[in-house]
C-alpha cells in the first residue's frame, strides 16, 4: 500500500491492518481504541467511546489475529459493530453492519433492528432481525446477509433467543451456521439446523449438544469430515463402567457435502485447538481410518469398534476399545516394523486384551493377556 508510510507519519501511535476488500485500513489508536481510515488517511469510522451505561465492540475487536484469522479479516467486505446496553432489568445487545462503498460509509440493513450479527464468509454475515422493532424480543427471523449484494436470505422464523445460533468453520473463508429450532422438553437439550453459507440445508435431521457438551466440528481440509450430534428416540442404559450409564445423545460422522457415514457411540478426535497443525484435526485418523465405537442394541452389549474406511465403508469387529477415550497412544503400535502394521489394542468378550490391525484382523502371533485396568500400557507387553 503506496500511502502506508504516510499515514503511519500522520498515526505514529496507530496499529495498522490493511483490509484489501474494503480498501481500508483497520487501526487501534494507544488508546485501544478502533478506527477505519480510508487511503487518504482520513477516519471515516470510530468506534464508540464505552461509558457506564453502554459498551461497543467490533468483530475485529477480539479477533486472535492468527494466520487463518488474518487472511479471513484482509477480505472482509463489512465490519459489525456490537453494542451492549445496561438495561434494567436486562442488558440488551443490538448490531450495525458498516461497509464502504463508492468512497463513502455505509449502514447496511440500516432499516432493520439487528439482535444478533456474526461472520460466516469474508462476504455473509448470519443475524437475528427483529420482526417488530416495539417488541424486539418477541417474533425474530434469522437468515444470511450478504453484503457484497445486499441480499438477505432467511433460514427461519422463531421466538427471540439470546443465542440463536452458532457457527462451525470448514475448510477454506467461510462456515456452516447452526440455528436453535426447540429446546427439547424432556431433557432441556437445545436442538439446531445445520445450514450451509447459502443458506441450503446440510442434514436432514436436527443436531443438538454432544453428551459431553461438545460442539460440532468441521476438520479445516478438503475432505471436509466433521462431527455432530443427534438426540436418540429412547436414551440407552450401559452396564459396563466404561460408558454413560444413561446415553441419549449419539455422535453422527457426516462431511461437508452432507453426507453421513453412521451414528456412533464416539468418534475418535480430539478437541480442537488454534495452536499447531496436528491438533486441529478432529475426527482423528490412523492410517486414514477413524475409529468408532458403534451404538449398542440394548445394555448387554458394550459399543463395539467400528473402523471407518477411506471410501466410508466400515468394519465392524466385536472387540470393545474403552482406551479409545482418553489414552489411545497406550493402545497403538504406530511401529509398522513390529508387526508390518500398525496395530491396536482392544478387549474381547472374555475380558482378554488382543492386538489387532486396522482391518479387524487379529495380529498372527500375539497371545491374549489378562486385562486389569486402562492405565496398564498393553501395547508394549506383545
Amino acid at each position: 500500500m503506496e500511502n502506508y508510510s504516510n499515514i503511519e507519519e500522520k498515526y505514529p501511535d496507530f496499529d495498522l491492518f490493511w483490509m484489501e476488500r474494503l480498501q481500508l485500513f483497520h487501526a487501534l489508536d494507544g488508546e485501544n481504541k478502533e478506527h477505519m481510515l480510508n487511503p487518504e488517511g482520513d477516519i471515516i469510522y470510530s468506534l464508540p467511546a464505552k461509558d457506564s451505561s453502554e459498551t461497543y465492540w467490533t468483530n475485529l475487536t477480539h479477533s486472535s489475529w492468527d494466520k487463518q484469522e488474518t487472511d479471513f479479516n484482509r477480505q472482509l467486505a463489512y465490519w459489525i459493530e456490537a453494542k451492549l446496553s445496561y438495561a434494567v432489568p436486562k442488558p440488551q445487545q443490538a448490531y450495525s453492519i458498516y461497509s464502504y462503498k463508492n468512497n463513502r460509509l455505509v449502514r447496511l440493513l440500516d432499516n432493520a433492528l439487528i439482535l444478533k450479527a456474526a461472520p460466516v464468509s469474508p462476504q455473509k454475515i448470519v443475524v437475528q432481525l427483529a420482526t417488530d422493532k416495539d417488541r424486539p424480543l418477541e417474533g425474530t427471523t434469522i437468515g444470511l446477509y450478504d453484503a457484497s449484494t445486499n441480499e438477505y436470505k432467511e433460514l427461519l422464523s422463531t421466538n427471540y433467543h439470546e443465542n440463536p445460533f452458532d457457527i462451525h468453520p470448514v475448510f477454506g473463508q467461510t462456515a456452516m451456521v447452526s440455528v436453535l429450532t426447540q429446546i427439547e422438553e424432556r431433557s432441556g437439550r437445545e436442538q439446531f439446523w445445520l445450514y450451509k453459507d447459502n443458506g441450503e440445508r446440510l442434514l436432514d435431521f436436527e443436531i443438538t449438544i454432544g453428551q459431553g457438551s461438545e460442539s460440532t466440528y468441521f476438520e479445516p481440509t478438503k475432505k471436509g469430515m466433521g462431527i455432530t450430534y443427534k438426540m436418540l428416540e429412547t436414551p440407552i442404559k450401559l452396564l459396563s463402567g466404561f460408558y454413560h450409564a444413561t446415553y441419549q445423545v449419539c455422535n453422527v460422522l457426516v462431511d461437508t457435502e452432507g453426507n453421513c457415514y453412521g451414528d456412533f457411540y464416539y468418534i475418535a478426535g480430539r478437541v480442537p485447538s488454534s495452536v499447531g497443525k496436528s491438533a486441529t484435526r478432529y475426527p482423528k485418523y490412523f492410517d486414514k481410518k477413524i475409529l468408532c465405537l458403534s451404538l449398542p442394541e440394548d445394555e448387554k452389549q458394550p459399543p463395539y469398534l467400528v473402523i471407518v474406511n477411506e471410501d466410508g465403508s466400515k468394519t465392524l469387529t466385536s472387540y470393545e476399545c474403552p482406551w479409545i477415550f482418553f489414552n489411545m497412544s497406550a493402545a497403538l503400535v504406530k511401529d509398522k516394523a513390529m508387526f508390518g502394521r500398525t496395530a491396536i489394542v482392544v478387549l474381547d468378550k472374555d475380558n482378554l486384551v488382543r492386538l489387532i490391525d486396522l482391518n479387524g484382523n487379529e495380529i498372527e502371533n500375539t497371545y491374549p493377556i489378562k486385562f486389569e485396568n486402562l492405565m496398564v500400557n498393553y501395547a508394549k507387553q506383545f
